[in-house]
C-alpha cells in the first residue's frame, strides 16, 4: 500500500510525500530494485536530499547492475554529485556573509575559525586562507595564528611543503615551532629527508622538538641502510643521545652486531650506553652466542639493573638448555645482591615447572623475594599442573599466586589447545571446568575472561560447529555474557546465510535482553532482505543518512537557523558544508572500494 501511495504522490509531483511513502515501502522490502530506484528518484526531486539520492541510486546499481537504465543512473549520480558540490559552495558563501555581520569580536573570531577548519576539511586551502584574514586583529595571537597552523599542517599533509613554509612565516615563534614539526614529519613520511633536516634547523626555540625530528630522520636513514648518514644526523642532537641508541636497535634488528657495537661506542651518556649494550647482549643471547653476551655484559657499568637483566637472561638460557647447575652457579657468581636475584630465580622456576619438575620449581620459588615474581612463578607452576591434569595442585598454586581468575583462564587456554589439537571432547571437558571455576569468581574482577571464552565460542561457530558453540554458550554462568555469546553466534549464522538457525539461536537469549531484540528485530530481517554484501553495505550508508537534518530540505534547514545568533549560524553553516562533503566522499570511497573488489575477483 505504501509503495502504491508513493507512486501516486510522484505522479502528482508531491516528491516529499513520495519520499515518505517509498521509505516505508523500502523498509518492508529492503533490496527491491524497483523500490530502490523510485526512492532514489523521489529524493533527487524532493530538494535538499541529493546525498541521500546518490546513496539510494548506488544501492540500486548494486542490486541491479545489469539493468537497462544503469548508464542513465550513473549519469544522474554524476549530476547529483555536482549539485552537492554547488550546495557546499553556497553554504560556505552564506557562512562568510553571516560571519561578516557578527558584532562581537570574540564571536566573529570563533565563526571565522570554524569556517577555516571547515574549508581545510573539504580541501579548500585557498578559501581557508581567505577566511583567516577576516579574524579580528584583537585575537590574532590566538585565533588567527591557530588557524594558520592548521592550514600549514594541511598543506604539508598534501605535500605542498613550500606553501606550508610560506604559511608558517606568518606565525609567531610559539606557533611556528609546532608547525615546523608538522611539516618535517610530513617531509619524512614523503621521503624528503634533506627537506626535513632544513625544516628542523628552523626550530631555533625548541631544542626538544628539533631533537625529536632528528631522531625520526635518523631512524628513517637506518631503515634505508644509510648508517653513516644516520650517525651524522644523530650527532646534530644536543638534547640527548637517544637517537644513537635507536640506531643500535635497528642495527641489531638487521643482524649488524659489529656495527651496533661501533655505534654504542660513540655514545657518551653512561645510561644510554648501558642500555645499548644491554640490547646488543640480549640479541646475542637470543642467537645462542653466550660467550659474546657475557663479554658485553661486563662492559655495562650499571650493575644494579642493566647488567643484572643481562645475566638473568643468560641464566634463563642455561636453564632452558637443561644446564640447571650452570644457571644456579651464574646467579651466585654474577648477581651479587641477593635482592636482585629474584628475576633469575623466577626464570629458573618457570623452566622447571614447564619441564614437569614441580617440586624443584616450588623450591626455587621459595627463594624469590618480590611479590610480583612470586605470583608470576606460581602462576606458571599452576599452568604446568593444569596441563599435567593435576587440578588440585593447580588450585593450590593459583591460591599462592593470589589470582582468583587464574584457574578459569588456564582451563580456557587448555580448551583452546585441545581444539587446536583436534580433541573436541577434551576441549569440551576443559571448557566445562572453566565455567565451573568462573562461577566461583566475579566477572567484574576478571575482566579479561569473557573476551577469551567468547573467542573460543566464536571460533567454533565460524568453523560451522553451531551445535557445540551453542552448548558451550549455555554453560556460561553470567546471564549477560551468555546473551552476548548467543548474539555472536547469531551474527555468524546471518553472515553464513543461515537465517533459520539464527532465529533459533536468538530464541535462546533470555526475554527482555537487548541482544535478543536486536537479533530478532533488526539484524535477521535486514540480513534476509539484503543477502548480498555490496547491496547491504550501500544500503546501510543510505539508511545512515536518512532523516539527518542536513539532508532534509535545505531551505528548511536554513530557516531553522533564523532565530540563532549570527555567530552560531555561521558555525552551523560551516559544519553543514563539512558534513555534506564528508558524506559525499564516504559514498564515493565506498564505490571505489567495491569497484576495486570487483576488479580483483574478475577472471
Amino acid at each position: 500500500m505504501n509503495y502504491e501511495r508513493g507512486i501516486a504522490a510522484a505522479e502528482q509531483g508531491e516528491w516529499k510525500l513520495a519520499v515518505e511513502y517509498f521509505n516505508k515501502a523500502q523498509w518492508k522490502a529492503v533490496g527491491s530494485p524497483e523500490g530502490l530506484f523510485n526512492l532514489a528518484l523521489a529524493c533527487s526531486n524532493a530538494g535538499g536530499r541529493d546525498v541521500l539520492a546518490i546513496a539510494w541510486f548506488r544501492t540500486y546499481l548494486a542490486a541491479s547492475s545489469d539493468s537497462a537504465n544503469a548508464e542513465q543512473v550513473r549519469k544522474e549520480i554524476l549530476k547529483l554529485e555536482i549539485r552537492v558540490e554547488a550546495t557546499v559552495r553556497k553554504l560556505f558563501s552564506k557562512a562568510n556573509d553571516t560571519a561578516a555581520i557578527v558584532v562581537d569580536d570574540r564571536d566573529k573570531a570563533k565563526a571565522y575559525g570554524k569556517i577555516v577548519d571547515a574549508r581545510i576539511q573539504v580541501g579548500d586551502i585557498a578559501g581557508a586562507r581567505e577566511a583567516v584574514a577576516f579574524i579580528p586583529d584583537t585575537f590574532s595571537s590566538r585565533s588567527r595564528f591557530s588557524a594558520y597552523s592548521s592550514i600549514a599542517r594541511a598543506q604539508a599533509g598534501a605535500g605542498d611543503f613550500i606553501g606550508a613554509l610560506e604559511t608558517v612565516a606568518l606565525l609567531e615563534d610559539g606557533y611556528g615551532q609546532n608547525a615546523y614539526r608538522n611539516i618535517a614529519d610530513a617531509q619524512i613520511k614523503a621521503g624528503d629527508i634533506a627537506g626535513a633536516i632544513k625544516t628542523a634547523a628552523l626550530m631555533n626555540n625548541s631544542t626538544y622538538e628539533r631533537a625529536s625530528i632528528y631522531r625520526s630522520i635518523a631512524l628513517t636513514q637506518v631503515e634505508a641502510g644509510d648508517i653513516a648518514s644516520a650517525r651524522k644526523t644523530a650527532s646534530l642532537i644536543t638534547y640527548d643521545e637517544y637517537a644513537f641508541r635507536a640506531i643500535v636497535k635497528e642495527q641489531v634488528k638487521a643482524g649488524d652486531i659489529v656495527g651496533a657495537m661501533e655505534t654504542a661506542a660513540l655514545i657518551e651518556d653512561v645510561g644510554e650506553k648501558d642500555e645499548s649494550y644491554k640490547h646488543i647482549a640480549t640479541a646475542q643471547i637470543g642467537a645462542g652466542n653466550i660467550d659474546e653476551a657475557m663479554d658485553i655484559a661486563a662492559l655495562i657499568t650499571d650493575s644494579r639493573w642493566d647488567q643484572t637483566r643481562v645475566y638473568s637472561d643468560i641464566v634463563k638460557y642455561r636453564a632452558v638448555s637443561g644446564d640447571m647447575d650452570g644457571a644456579f652457579e651464574l646467579v651466585e657468581e654474577k648477581i651479587g645482591d641477593p635482592e636482585k636475584r629474584y628475576i633469575a630465580y623466577g626464570y629458573i622456576a618457570i623452566v622447571q615447572a614447564e619441564a614437569g619438575d614441580i617440586e624443584g620449581a616450588m623450591d626455587t620459588a621459595s627463594l624469590i623475594t618480590k611479590d610480583y615474581y612470586v605470583n608470576m612463578t606460581y602462576s606458571a607452576i599452576s599452568k604446568a599442573q593444569v596441563m599435567a591434569g593435576d587440578m588440585d595442585g593447580a588450585r593450590n598454586s593459583a591460591a599462592l599466586a593470589g589470582n582468583n581468575c587464574l584457574m578459569t583462564q588456564l582451563c580456557i587456554d587448555k580448551t583452546a589447545a585441545r581444539f587446536e589439537a583436534g580433541d573436541k571432547r577434551g576441549a569440551e571437558e576443559f571448557f566445562a571446568l572453566a565455567m565451573e571455576e568462573a562461577s566461583l569468581v566475579s566477572f567484574n574482577d576478571c575482566y579479561m575472561l569473557p573476551g577469551n571464552f567468547l573467542d573460543i565460542i566464536k571460533a567454533r561457530a565460524s568453523a560451522g560447529d553451531m551445535v557445540r558453540a551453542r552448548k558451550m554458550a549455555s554453560l556460561i554462568p553470567d546471564h549477560e555474557w551468555k546473551a552476548i555469546a548467543y548474539y555472536d553466534i547469531v551474527e555468524l549464522q546471518i553472515e553464513a546465510g543461515d537465517i533459520g538457525g539464527a532465529r533459533e539461536t536468538a530464541a535462546l537469549i533470555e526475554d527482555g535482553n537487548v541482544n535478543k531484540r536486536i537479533a530478532e528485530g533488526v539484524a535477521i530481517p535486514r540480513a534476509r532482505a539484503m543477502p548480498d554484501p555490496e547491496v547491504r553495505s550501500r544500503g546501510e550508508l543510505a539508511i545512515k543518512y536518512r532523516g539527518k537534518p542536513l539532508f532534509d530540505d535545505l531551505p528548511k534547514f536554513l530557516k531553522s537557523l533564523a532565530a540563532a545568533e549570527s555567530g552560531d549560524v555561521a558555525v552551523a553553516l560551516a559544519d553543514a558544508a563539512t558534513g555534506l562533503t564528508e558524506a559525499l566522499k564516504e559514498l564515493q570511497d565506498n564505490d571505489v572500494k567495491w569497484q576495486g573488489s570487483l576488479a580483483e575477483s574478475a577472471p
